[in-house]
Formats: structure tokens, sequence, C-alpha cells
């Protein structure tokens, strides 16, 4: 979007659900950035791969267990 369209959150009503000033329709795997929020975090860990295959594999980190919004 154009800084004429920008779309911003209008609020965060629960843990699952961001409204947004104008509906969107994102596909799978869209990077999401929030500009001018008043709180930010450093997420930096260190991963040792020891074995792996051919398979793809996801690595998921549940946010809600470290993270909280008060």
């Amino acid at each position: 979007n154009s800084a004429a369209s920008a779309v911003s959150v209008n609020s965060v009503t629960d843990s699952n659900t961001v409204v947004l000033s104008a509906s969107q329709n994102l596909d799978d795997n869209t990077s999401l950035t929030f500009t001018g929020s008043s709180r930010n975090a450093t997420l930096a860990f260190s991963i040792a791969i020891t074995n792996f295959g051919t398979q793809d594999h996801t690595l998921t980190i549940n946010l809600d267990s470290i993270l909280t919004v008060s």
C-alpha cells in the first residue's frame, strides 16, 4: 500500500485478533510489520542441527508462552 492508503491497526481485541483500518487478504507466510509500536521484543537463540533428512521442517515459537501484553 502507498502512504495515502496505508492500513493501520485499530485495536488488538484478544490474543488471536488484530482489527485493521481496512479489510485485507493475506497469502500464507506473509510477513507483517507493525511500525510505530510502543512495545518491542528481540528474540535470539542458538540451535544446533545434529541430524536432518530430506524433508522440510518448520520451527514454531509460541510467543504467548513468553510474551505478555498489558
